[in-house]
């Protein structure tokens, strides 16, 4: 399942296992639709923490998403997780779409102050603590 909502800083996502190539395909359109004519730049709270890994087949159209929110304004991401192999899957997916320079991970096992470190690099660009921890800015990741 995945759901979406507006907020003050632009949208936040829930990425919710079992999902499906369908679900990722209505999910991308309607981001499509919604910032169709947006001119603002927003940033996105992408939350991972009830996702398993990301089907293959819907990895494209999460692609497809993701490019959407790129070309029409977003300035920073950030994906919350409950362990860092999803982020190892999700940094792939950033890299090919253009997005990986803004996004950054937060892993919320043993992380008390997931949400605050989420926040403070949507909207004051604080890096997050999980981000340097697992060493995900290094370039090579």
């Amino acid at each position: 399942m995945i759901k979406s909502e507006r907020t003050s800083y632009g949208f936040r996502f829930y990425f919710i296992s079992p999902i499906t190539a369908e679900e990722t395909a209505v999910w991308s359109k309607e981001v499509a639709a919604e910032l169709a004519s947006n001119t603002d730049e927003f940033q996105v709270f992408a939350d991972f923490q009830q996702c398993e890994l990301f089907p293959a087949d819907a990895k494209p159209l999460l692609e497809k998403g993701q490019r959407c929110c790129l070309e029409h304004g977003m300035s920073r991401s950030v994906v919350v997780l409950k362990d860092n192999i999803t982020a190892m899957q999700l940094r792939i997916v950033a890299r090919r779409t253009g997005i990986l320079q803004g996004e950054r991970y937060v892993i919320c096992e043993d992380n008390l102050n997931w949400e605050e470190q989420a926040m403070d690099w949507l909207l004051h660009a604080k890096e997050p603590e999980s981000h340097h921890r697992l060493g995900l800015n290094h370039p090579n990741f």
